[in-house]
């Protein structure tokens, strides 16, 4: 995933069309890019900003991840809580939008009765598992 677009960007910079419609190797681009003030202090910003984040980050992360390892108690356990919170967040909130999109008086629901497929309303995600409502479970 991370891979092909930046061989996508390297090839596309370095093998350039011609008017003709041959491809030529030109190193123009980066030769402009080096040469640009604007590009170095943009480049320099980012990598700057980028050696300061990830300094910060481990000068952090790394004293907290010890303590969460070695020691015991309620804190390493509640910061262990919040370091796992984000990922459960994604299939909650795809599980909710199933839920209003498949439960009763969801989209699905709407649409089959504004076709006239279903007589009363239809609940495909039910505590039970089943449709109580007609006998059917």
């Amino acid at each position: 995933m991370i891979i092909y677009p930046i061989l996508s960007a390297v090839v596309s910079t370095v093998f350039v069309t011609q008017p003709d419609g041959a491809s030529t190797v030109s190193m123009a681009s980066y030769r402009f890019f080096f040469s640009d003030h604007y590009s170095c202090a943009n480049l320099w910003i980012t990598l700057w900003t980028t050696l300061v984040c990830g300094m910060l980050l481990l000068a952090s992360g790394l004293p907290i991840a010890l303590y969460l390892r070695f020691f015991r108690g309620r804190l390493p356990a509640y910061l262990h809580g919040v370091a796992i919170f984000p990922m459960f967040v994604p299939s909650i909130t795809l599980s909710y939008a199933l839920i209003r999109t498949m439960g009763p008086n969801g989209a699905v629901d709407v649409l089959l009765n504004a076709v006239g497929a279903a007589e009363a309303a239809v609940s495909l995600l039910d505590a039970m598992g089943s449709d109580h409502r007609s006998g059917l479970g």
